[in-house]
């Protein structure tokens, strides 16, 4: 990154995929502090180079609201995620990939900040649509049906919540197999 900045500067698109990059490996790692200002910087630039109707930009926005809601800054996140929302159903389409993960993180985020009326109609879509463009077995659509199914916890139809948060275990147990880290957390959910 050092080297791209100092050859390419710091708009040059090579130098904001590795900003990018590496702010995505910094919040998987849990380093949220150091991936939010990557991912900060690349809001502002790519708004700046891009515009803020943008594939790339609506991707580094809906990557700010991600880490976001990774450190429980939901306030932060929601107008975010929001925003990229609003950009991928404008420009991709409903059924998009990019607009899909960005519904399910939505709901995610409402649901934590107990706004479960909001997010129930994103992740009912977010399923829907996940298993359209991927079928049922698929690690996004999986994702969607546990997000879904932790809402319906949350809101207290444990019936309906059951049915979710099994398919999503058997589904990932499926495809994943029992030692991956997302069939793991099914087994907690």
């Amino acid at each position: 990154l050092k080297t791209n900045r100092e050859r390419k500067g710091n708009k040059h698109q090579r130098t904001l995929i590795r900003i990018a990059n590496l702010g995505a490996l910094l919040q998987a790692m849990g380093e949220y502090s150091d991936a939010r200002a990557l991912r900060e910087e690349l809001v502002e630039t790519r708004r700046e180079v891009l515009g803020n109707k943008h594939k790339q930009t609506l991707l580094s926005i809906k990557g700010l609201g991600s880490l976001l809601k990774d450190m429980g800054e939901y306030d932060t996140a929601k107008p975010l995620l929001e925003e990229a929302l609003e950009g991928f159903r404008e420009t991709v389409g409903e059924g998009n990939g990019d607009t899909l993960w960005t519904m399910t993180i939505m709901g995610d985020v409402l649901t934590a900040m107990g706004d479960y009326d909001g997010a129930k109609p994103l992740l009912q879509g977010a399923v829907e649509g996940r298993l359209k463009k991927y079928g049922a077995t698929h690690p996004h659509t999986l994702r969607a049906i546990s997000s879904l199914g932790k809402l319906l916890q949350a809101m207290g139809d444990h019936d309906g919540a059951k049915a979710q948060l099994e398919e999503a275990l058997a589904g990932r147990r499926e495809t994943l197999g029992d030692a991956n880290p997302d069939t793991l957390a099914s087994m907690n959910d």
